[in-house]
Parts: structure tokens; C-alpha cells; sequence
């Protein structure tokens, strides 16, 4: 996980992450164990944060030139509402 968060929002990351009362972590993965590193030093975060940044602007902002970039690999897609009161 890349290192931007603070405080109680990695906390409550963290806490999401791990839950194993709901669909978030299937137990069969076993112990799930976040770790926050720099970005810039691992590429492997970079890729991610690109993937899940090129998705947040295309739902967020209705801007979908990066996500274009990647929808032919995304093999499970699943739409929700967002209940923007609670943003």
C-alpha cells in the first residue's frame, strides 16, 4: 500500500484490509498483513496506484482517457452507487 495515508484513515485502512467478518478478505488467504512503502521506491505500487487512479478519475471525474488505457485488461467489473452525503 503506498504511504499517503495517515493517521486514522490508515488505521481505518488497515482495520477494512483485514476484516474477515465480511467479503473483503476471504479467511483461505490466511493472516493478511498491510504494509505502507514509498511509491517511488517500488514499481509494483506505482503500476497499482496508476490502475486505481485511472479508475477513481473515470467514476470521480467522468474522465476516462487513462482508464482507456487498461479496460481491455479488466476481467471483472462491478458498478456501485456512491452516496455522496457521506463523501
Amino acid at each position: 500500500m503506498d504511504k499517503s495515508l495517515y493517521g486514522i484513515q490508515r488505521a481505518k485502512f488497515d482495520a477494512h484490509m483485514t476484516d474477515r467478518s465480511g467479503m473483503v478478505v476471504p479467511a483461505t488467504l490466511g493472516d493478511i498483513k498491510v504494509a505502507h512503502v514509498d511509491s517511488k521506491a517500488c514499481p509494483c505500487i506505482q503500476a497499482v496506484d496508476f490502475i486505481a487512479g485511472a479508475i477513481n478519475r473515470r467514476y470521480r471525474d467522468g474522465d476516462d482517457r487513462y482508464y482507456q488505457k487498461i479496460q481491455h485488461k479488466i476481467a471483472t467489473k462491478l458498478d456501485f452507487e456512491v452516496d455522496k452525503s457521506e463523501l
